[in-house]
């Protein structure tokens, strides 16, 4: 019953970070194609939805708006249910590490923001080479704000963690 939940790109407007609007614009007309699926019921949904291809010309031409990306990493968070050591699920898709290795070729410097609720095998976000990774884990309604927060400066991800965050499975 959360009055606001914010989304990635809500938060980081609001922490100051000017989106590219034709990247926007792209992701939310392959939206209006491409919903979320919500699988066959509680603890069923998919661990990931569909991802938009990114291809070289859209890469380049953000590129061309500014020399830094962001690129999020999303799974949906499951009940009932343990990652399985498949794609879209513990490992990458096929569509996500090309969207890496697109990116990271065109653009100076590359996020990977990963919007998970447990980890993943790092060896095809390591291959793209980020120059930072954020776990962000589940952070409720207002985490987005919080991974906002730490990209542009305002508080220092220096916490504790509890987990252990294996590279390989």
């Amino acid at each position: 019953n959360a009055g606001k939940v914010w989304t990635v790109p809500e938060a980081l407007t609001e922490a100051g970070i000017e989106l590219c609007t034709m990247l926007v614009k792209t992701y939310a007309e392959f939206d209006e194609t491409h919903p979320y699926d919500m699988g066959a019921g509680f603890g069923a949904e998919p661990w990931s939805q569909e991802e938009m291809e990114v291809v070289d010309d859209l890469a380049k031409e953000a590129a061309g708006w500014s020399d830094t990306a962001i690129v999020l990493i999303g799974r949906t968070a499951g009940e009932e249910q343990d990652y399985r050591d498949a794609e879209g699920a513990y490992r990458l898709s096929k569509i996500e590490r090309e969207n890496l290795l697109v990116i990271r070729k065109a653009f100076k410097r590359m996020m990977v923001l990963m919007n998970v609720s447990a980890v993943l095998d790092m060896t095809d976000i390591e291959a793209a080479d980020p120059d930072a990774i954020l776990y962000a884990w589940q952070g409720g309604e207002v985490g987005a704000l919080g991974a906002a927060d730490m990209i542009v400066g305002k508080v220092c991800p220096s916490g504790k963690l509890t987990d252990t965050i294996a590279k390989r499975i």
